[in-house]
C-alpha cells in the first residue's frame, strides 16, 4: 500500500486517466481487505532487517527502496515475525546503477534502524550487530570493502556511512537471493498472483469487531 500510494502521490499534479485507474484498483484492495493487521510472535527481540531496491522503476527514471525490520530469534535467520518498521520509498535522487540504488536502500534501512536499536537497548535488550539482508553481491562487497569502486563518488557519503556504521559493529551486511527478501514485496509492482501468495507473509485478516447492538 505504502508503494502504490507514494507512486500516486508523485503523479497527482499531473494526473491522467491511468492515475484515476490505479487510484479506483487502490481503493478497491482496501475494500477487499478492510481488516488487516499484524501479527508478531514472541522473539529474542534482537532487531534484524531486510533491504532492497528498485533500479529506475518509477516515473522520471527513480528508484524504490524497501525495508523490512523485524525483531528475530538468535540463531535464527528464517524467523519470520511482523514488521516493526516496513520503508518503502522512492529515492529523491535518480541512481546510475542498481547497485547505486541497492546502495542507497541500505543506506535508508540502516538510518532507520539506528534509533530502533537505541530504543531497544534502552528498554534492556542489548543488540549485537544487527544483521541487514540484501540481494545485491556488488552493494555488499562495496561496503565491506571486498570490492573496489569506480566512479563511484555520486554516492560516497552513503558508501563511508555504511562501511563506518560496520566498522562500528552496528550493523552486518549479508546476501540473501532475491525471491527470498522480504524486502523485495515493498520495492516494485508485483503480478496479482505474487500479492496473493505473499501477502500472509505481512499481514493477517483479523476478524469483524462485533457490533453491540442497543
Amino acid at each position: 500500500m505504502a508503494a502504490t500510494l507514494s507512486t500516486i502521490g508523485t503523479r497527482q499534479s499531473k494526473a491522467t486517466e491511468q492515475v484515476m485507474k490505479e487510484t479506483a484498483w487502490f481503493l478497491d484492495y482496501c475494500h477487499t481487505h478492510p481488516n488487516a493487521g499484524v501479527r508478531f510472535l514472541a522473539s529474542d527481540m534482537i532487531l534484524a532487517t531486510e533491504s532492497d531496491a528498485s533500479y529506475q522503476s518509477e516515473y522520471g527514471s527513480k528508484s524504490r527502496a524497501g525495508g523490512h525490520h523485524f525483531l528475530t530469534r538468535l540463531n535464527d535467520p528464517n524467523f519470520n515475525n511482523g514488521a516493526i518498521l516496513t520503508l518503502s520509498k522512492i529515492i529523491k535522487h535518480v541512481m546510475s546503477s542498481a547497485s547505486e540504488a541497492e546502495t542507497a536502500g541500505l543506506f535508508y534501512n540502516c538510518r532507520a534502524a539506528v534509533p530502533l536499536r537505541v530504543t531497544l537497548r534502552e528498554m534492556g535488550h542489548p543488540q549485537p550487530k544487527t544483521p541487514v539482508i540484501t540481494d545485491n553481491t556488488t552493494a555488499q562487497g562495496l561496503i565491506q570493502g571486498t570490492m573496489i569502486p569506480n566512479n563511484a563518488k555520486a554516492y560516497d557519503m552513503r558508501l563511508k556511512w555504511l562501511k563506518c556504521r560496520e566498522a562500528q559493529q552496528q550493523f552486518e551486511i549479508m546476501w540473501r537471493r532475491g525471491k527470498d527478501l522480504k524486502a523485495d514485496y515493498h520495492t516494485k509492482k508485483h503480478p496479482t498472483q505474487h500479492y496473493i501468495a505473499k501477502r500472509s507473509d505481512f499481514v493477517v485478516d483479523m476478524p469483524h469487531p462485533q457490533v453491540a447492538v442497543h
